[in-house]
């Protein structure tokens, strides 16, 4: 007996042709249940209803797994490092300019908002990572220190 297959797959149709008219039933029973989360059933389709959620579901978690990646891109989001490394400069820089007093500091702190495109809810979640990660803070002043020094060299 031939097997025929739809495309380069073989339906539960062609299955059931293996075996005898008497069997069919019960080859057809046993196929449901043993193949059915494989994604093939009884109409020679090629997802079941239950594989399709299963696969279904799969594509949610992929989909928010890649969300929560990007979600760095999102406006609320946390700056991105080598942008508050100037970021963080340019505020010292002013603060000690101008002065560290919490009207000076707003000023500041709007004028860089504007100049980095970021916003205040960008700004305090990135505070809030560093300051919940010591060592990516001191990873950070690393960072800005050696930003000073190459401005420095570079005047």
């Amino acid at each position: 007996m031939k097997v025929h297959k739809a495309g380069s797959q073989i339906t539960f149709t062609s299955i059931i042709e293996l075996f005898s008219r008497e069997d069919a039933k019960t080859a057809k029973l046993y196929f449901e249940k043993k193949i059915a989360f494989a994604g093939i059933f009884e109409s020679g389709k090629v997802f079941s209803g239950r594989a399709f959620s299963y696969l279904l579901m799969i594509f949610v978690l992929v989909l928010g797994s890649q969300l929560l990646i990007s979600c760095d891109k999102l406006p609320g989001a946390k700056i991105p490092e080598g942008k508050f490394v100037n970021y963080y400069i340019d505020l010292v820089t002013a603060q000690d300019t101008l002065g560290k007093d919490v009207p000076a500091t707003e000023k500041i702190l709007v004028s860089l908002d504007t100049k980095y495109s970021v916003t205040r809810e960008q700004y305090d979640k990135t505070l809030k990572y560093y300051n919940e990660n010591p060592e990516k803070w001191e990873l950070f002043y690393d960072k800005v220190t050696a930003e000073l020094q190459k401005r420095k060299l570079q005047n």
